[in-house]
This record gives C-alpha cells, sequence and structure tokens, in this order.
C-alpha cells in the first residue's frame, strides 16, 4: 500500500513538472520577438510579400505586405482584401505597423474599407502602456480610448495574418504578441486585442510550392505557422471566431493585382487619427 501511494506521488510530480515545463515556464522566460526586416542591400526595392487566403469553400482574399526602412526603425504596410468569408461584406483591411530600432512595436494604424460602418484603430506605445483607440463610427460616442500592455504589445498583428517575416528562429524560441482581430466588430460584436505566447515547437518539412522545404514549425493559441531557415512564412493556419479555419500560404508578390484591388475600394470617411493620449479604460 506504501508503494502505491508513493508511486501515486511520483506520477503526480512528473505529470506536473511536464505541465510546467510546458505551459507555465514560456510565459515567465518569453524573450523578444523575432526580427521584422528583412536583410537587403542599399539599393534594393523594398522586399514585398503575398498570401493567398482559403478557407474549406477555396480562396477568400489575397494580402499584401510591403517592408519600409523609416527613421532607422521599419514600416510595415498590409493590404489585405476578403472577399468571400461568410456573413462578411467585400472589405480591405488596411495597416501600417512601425517598429523602432531595437523592434519594439510604436505605432499602429488599421482601417477598414468596404464594411457598412466605419472601423479604425490606432495605437502607440508610450512605455508601459500602449494606447489605443478604436473608432466604431462618425460620431464622437463612437470613439473608445483603452489602454493595453506595452510588455505584451511589443508586436502586433492583425488575426486574418499573424506572420510575414520571423528571422533567427530556434526551436524552443518564445515571445508575445498581440493580435487584432477587427471582423466581430463588423458583425455587431467586439473588436478583439487578445495576447497570444507564441513558441518554436519543431524543425519539420513541408510541401510548398511543389517543393520540400525544411522549415520550422511556430505554435500558438489558434495559430500554427511554417517559416522556411530564412525566416519567410509559408504557410499559416489561423481560427477565428464565427469564421473558422483560414489557411495563409506564401505565393509569387503580383503588383498589378494589388493595383487592381486596392483601386476598387473607395475611401469612406476620413482618415485614421492620432491615438489619444487620454485613454479610458485599460484592459490587459
Amino acid at each position: 500500500m506504501r508503494w502505491f501511494g508513493v508511486t501515486v506521488v511520483a506520477l503526480w510530480l512528473i505529470a506536473m513538472s511536464v505541465l510546467f515545463t510546458r505551459d507555465i515556464l514560456p510565459h515567465w522566460v518569453a524573450g523578444e520577438p523575432p526580427a521584422q526586416m528583412p536583410d537587403r542591400a542599399e539599393n534594393d526595392p523594398p522586399p514585398q510579400f503575398q498570401n493567398g487566403i482559403y478557407n474549406a469553400r477555396g480562396r477568400v482574399g489575397t494580402s499584401w505586405v510591403q517592408f519600409y526602412e523609416r527613421g532607422g526603425g521599419t514600416l510595415i504596410h498590409t493590404q489585405t482584401a476578403l472577399d468571400g468569408l461568410p456573413l462578411l461584406p467585400r472589405i480591405l483591411v488596411k495597416s501600417e505597423l512601425t517598429y523602432t530600432a531595437d523592434g519594439k512595436l510604436d505605432t499602429i494604424r488599421l482601417q477598414i474599407l468596404g464594411a457598412p460602418i466605419r472601423l479604425e484603430f490606432n495605437g502607440e506605445n508610450y512605455g508601459i502602456d500602449f494606447s489605443c483607440e478604436l473608432i466604431t463610427g462618425p460620431g464622437p460616442n463612437d470613439r473608445f480610448g483603452f489602454k493595453l500592455d506595452a510588455a505584451a504589445t511589443a508586436t502586433m498583428s492583425d488575426a486574418m495574418r499573424p506572420f510575414t517575416l520571423l528571422k533567427d528562429l530556434y526551436v524552443g524560441k518564445t515571445w508575445r504578441m498581440r493580435l487584432i482581430n477587427p471582423l466581430p466588430a463588423l458583425r455587431g460584436g467586439k473588436a478583439e486585442f487578445q495576447a497570444y505566447l507564441v513558441r518554436v515547437a519543431a524543425r519539420e518539412e513541408i510541401k510548398h510550392d511543389q517543393k520540400t522545404v525544411e522549415c520550422f514549425r511556430i505554435e500558438s493559441r489558434n495559430v500554427r505557422a511554417w517559416a522556411d531557415m530564412s525566416g519567410q512564412v509559408l504557410v499559416q493556419e489561423v481560427n477565428l471566431p464565427l469564421f473558422g479555419k483560414l489557411t495563409i500560404r506564401q505565393e509569387p508578390y503580383d503588383e498589378s493585382a494589388r493595383t487592381r484591388m486596392v483601386g476598387s475600394f473607395a475611401e469612406r470617411g476620413p482618415t485614421a487619427t492620432r491615438a489619444s493620449r487620454r485613454p479610458e479604460k485599460r484592459e490587459d
């Protein structure tokens, strides 16, 4: 009977150790996010990427990403056209994220075109807090100021395309990021600004563009991605509430397709404004 008790305790300790190592320790030791800016020579054009977006029924959108150097840091300009998601009209999601030279998120501007309501999000880093403003209509009562924890907002992206480039990866690397999902607001719900822990789980081979490519597998809650050894994210899988699973695949960049798609959307309302410096409440 005594040995039975010892065995139960030993198994319990082993299980708790595995749980601690897998689910708790990474939150304590999460490091700096991967570098965002691709390597390029001085006279090279700005790096550009394109991704096709698919659900179970087929292609539902395209995302274009352009990287620029700005003030010693990085500007990431993204345009994502969605046409085919259930319960949504044809929309264009535009975002601009600026990062400082040391890789910290400095500002974000996000706007949705083609929606029946005005929807914009602006954020700015003030050190401890990340000051934010969400605009959901034309009036003053449609502006909502709040703060996010800057440590959990060191890197941020929209949920329709969480990653583009993740440099200097290795198995076991962890970092924090925050995903913006404005789509529920178009259905009468609330935009989501959830913090995630991201972990490089393994190295494995995948099939991409009819080739076998060795990749790092990146995992987070509701997100999986595969990045090649240079850090380019080739495939992503995202589970979005209301809209299900999306698969995002890197494909050859087509500037003419981007120009045609973006030109088909007419801007509605004034452009995004600067984030409020006096947020009303804090959301961690």
